[in-house]
């Protein structure tokens, strides 16, 4: 199917009351299925960008046998102060400045810990939101301890990663801080109260692009550069003209160097291609530090489709489609990878690429339990298929040699979950 123009229009965060046509609602679901997304009233140029909105249903019917979906726009100190003064909100190709700084949409995954929920978003500090009423309740920890960007005082530009972890055994939340000039990086540890959050600047490592995604096993914490670069060109008004980098560093930070009282820690670095967006680590690292990765090979999705595109067979793009980013021109690469801290060697352990099956979506499926994290048996994948009406050919251009429009299906192909075995990354499913 094309993509759903319904994803892109203005409507803002609705409320249903949601019912089963057909079919049985199976009995033993339980809990809420809370989902987050950009607003795209409030979107600029990028429709990732738009305000933080957080959704909660529940898996229980009520007694009228309804799913209540509640929907909210989470009230930021960026939203409350955006319906001030509209006038002096600016938007650009990677977000919204203001005199008080840049918004932070906190739109793109919803965190649970313990009895706590929180949205998270690349270029701003987790938020903590109510998660019955889903009201703002606050920023996690104060913006010096994050090191922003700028000198902002009220919306501090902090570059950090949308898929921090919720450590199990030390009851804490990981996540990072990087200088969006130099790519130096910093470890963040925010033991759960209070207004402060603890730092290490990383030695002798950086992440030249982004850190989309940290992942952990008992006793490490894995950064990766992942693939999503800012042009600074595209900035100031000029054409996106330069790809992701085809590789990037992996660092292993050993939990037990982040010391109280100490600013720096030291890492091991490897070298990985191609790039990657999403990774996760198995919890027990008694055999080795071992972790399922997603590759970002021919997505960049920091192109973001225009009016005046044309699509990879030369039709110009649908207007509806303004915003959204280009879609896949690869297959999809998912790897298993064991990381060697002592010798510094990467091993491919398993590996699943179907020239059938086009590109990943940008999130998966995992068990998040301590169970499910300790010893995982399935990976999920929902493969977004082949979509041209996507992809445009500014795109193709920049990426000319690194992707073989060869290997492009015919036609249009759907999208498909898959179970993949997590040995071996067969598919089951």
């Amino acid at each position: 199917m094309p993509v759903p123009r319904s994803i892109l229009g203005t409507q803002g965060a609705t409320d249903m009351d949601l019912e089963v046509v057909a079919g049985a609602w199976p009995d033993d679901v339980r809990g809420h299925y809370v989902v987050s997304a950009s607003d795209q009233r409030t979107r600029p140029r990028h429709a990732f960008f738009g305000d933080g909105i957080i959704a909660r249903m529940p898996l229980r019917p009520d007694p009228g046998g309804r799913f209540p979906w509640r929907a909210r726009v989470i009230d930021t100190p960026s939203v409350r102060l955006r319906g001030k003064r509209p006038d002096l909100f600016t938007a650009g190709p990677v977000g919204t400045d203001s005199p008080w700084g840049f918004v932070n949409a906190a739109n793109t995954a919803p965190l649970p810990w313990g009895d706590r929920l929180f949205a998270t978003w690349d270029a701003g500090r987790p938020v903590e939101v109510d998660p019955v009423t889903l009201e703002f309740v606050a920023e996690v920890g104060h913006r010096d301890d994050w090191r922003p960007a700028m000198d902002h005082a009220v919306l501090p530009l902090v570059s950090t990663t949308a898929h921090p972890v919720v450590d199990p055994e030390r009851g804490c939340l990981w996540s990072v801080s990087r200088d969006v000039l130099t790519g130096a990086v910093s470890v963040i540890r925010y033991d759960g109260t209070g207004t402060r959050v603890h730092r290490w600047e990383v030695e002798d490592a950086a992440l030249p692009q982004a850190t989309h995604t940290i992942t952990q096993t008992r006793d490490w914490l894995v950064l990766a550069d992942t693939a999503y670069r800012i042009e600074v060109e595209e900035i100031f008004g000029g054409d996106r003209t330069a790809p992701n980098n085809p590789d990037g560093p992996v660092l292993l930070i050993r939990k037990d160097d982040l010391l109280p009282g100490r600013s720096t820690v030291a890492c091991t670095v490897f070298r990985l291609a191609p790039e990657v967006n999403h990774f996760y680590a198995r919890y027990d690292d008694s055999d080795g530090v071992e972790v399922v990765m997603e590759h970002g090979e021919g997505v960049d999705i920091g192109m973001y489709l225009r009016e005046d595109d044309v699509d990879v067979y030369g039709r110009p793009i649908d207007p509806a489609l303004r915003g959204m980013y280009c879609h896949g021109m690869a297959p999809a690469l998912t790897t298993v990878l064991r990381f060697d801290p002592e010798t510094g060697r990467i091993t491919e352990r398993a590996r699943a690429r179907d020239p059938e099956r086009w590109w990943q979506a940008e999130l998966s499926a995992i068990d998040w339990s301590i169970e499910g994290q300790t010893a995982p048996t399935r990976h999920h994948l929902v493969y977004l298929g082949f979509h041209p009406e996507a992809v445009n050919w500014r795109a193709m251009r920049n990426y000319a040699g690194r992707v073989d429009p060869a290997l492009f299906p015919p036609e249009e192909t759907p999208a498909v979950l898959v179970s993949h075995d997590r040995e071996d990354l067969k598919a089951l499913s």
